[in-house]
């Protein structure tokens, strides 16, 4: 990625995130056998409605299983109030700068994009091949894969299962479970 590649991460209306610096990306890291994200971000995030963009530097925390934030600039042409910085949470800045660049390993062993894997899929085609097949060896390594998205972007890991796969929340909960005791989610 150059140092001023603009990408936006899904079609949000009025969003552009945009990497910026010398060190825009770190190094990827493993933080499971088939997902990789990088150690650090340095994006610029801008809202079309908001007065302000937000110049985030992010670090990948081990420990934490996600992004911590070591810098987070705000830039404005005016004042800006504290009604226009409750517009924006601190999630979804995390959430926007990190999304479009973990990588997950494909069944031919090369890496992509994940968000860019997941757009590929025919969702409805993909939920029903879930549905059809329950929770197999494979299903339950998607199940690990999208709940450690969802864990990378600040989300919530469960509810992306639900909606990506199109499982009613019980029967995500409890193949997150089973994901879980076979080791493709930590």
């Amino acid at each position: 990625m150059t140092d001023e590649e603009s990408y936006s991460p899904r079609p949000l209306r009025g969003v552009v995130v945009t990497h910026v610096g010398e060190e825009v990306l770190g190094p990827l890291i493993s933080v499971r056998p088939d997902l990789r994200v990088p150690s650090r971000i340095h994006a610029r995030v801008v809202f079309s409605d908001q007065p302000m963009a937000f110049e985030v530097a992010l670090e990948w925390d081990s420990a934490e299983l996600s992004y911590l934030v070591k810098r987070l600039v705000i830039d404005a042409d005016g004042a800006v109030s504290t009604a226009d910085l409750h517009k924006v949470s601190l999630p979804t800045l995390i959430r926007l700068a990190a999304s479009g660049d973990p990588e997950v390993m494909t069944e031919e062993g090369d890496w992509e994009r994940f968000e860019l894997v997941l757009a590929s899929l025919d969702l409805t085609e993909f939920q029903s091949e879930i549905a059809a097949a329950g929770p197999t060896d494979d299903v339950l390594k998607w199940v690990g894969r999208i709940y450690a998205w969802g864990r990378i972007m600040g989300g919530n890991p469960n509810q992306l299962v639900v909606s990506t796969l199109g499982l009613p929340k019980r029967t995500a909960t409890r193949w997150i479970a089973r994901a879980r005791q076979i080791g493709h989610l930590d």
